[in-house]
């Protein structure tokens, strides 16, 4: 996205994709999921008590503690992604618990 687009992406209210969410089960070894459809950017929502490590990528994507990116327990966090990204995985440290990704637009 350039100019005009990108300035109204980065400040219009979250609006998710109908029907595009995706709960993954999670547990201490990663596991992945493929989004529903395309969109700028995700939320993903974590309502466990331990936090989730995510990455996002293609079909291969792996979550690992040490280099994936943290969404704390009871919290909801919205990302931008690169234009490809097909996949999300991720892992825990202990436990077992669900993350909810849905694509969208904005903030």
């Amino acid at each position: 996205m350039r100019g005009a687009d990108a300035a109204l992406s980065a400040t219009q209210a979250w609006m998710p994709q109908v029907a595009t969410t995706v709960t993954l089960a999670v547990t201490t070894a990663s596991s992945a999921a493929q989004a529903v459809t395309a969109g700028e950017a995700v939320r993903f929502s974590n309502a466990g008590t331990t936090p989730v490590a995510i990455m996002f990528g293609t079909s291969a994507v792996v979550a690992t503690e040490a280099t994936s990116l943290d969404i704390m327990p009871g919290s909801a966090e919205t990302i931008t992604i690169a234009a490809g990204v097909t996949h999300f995985a991720a892992i825990m440290q202990s436990g077992t618990g669900r993350l909810k990704f849905t694509r969208g637009a904005g903030a």
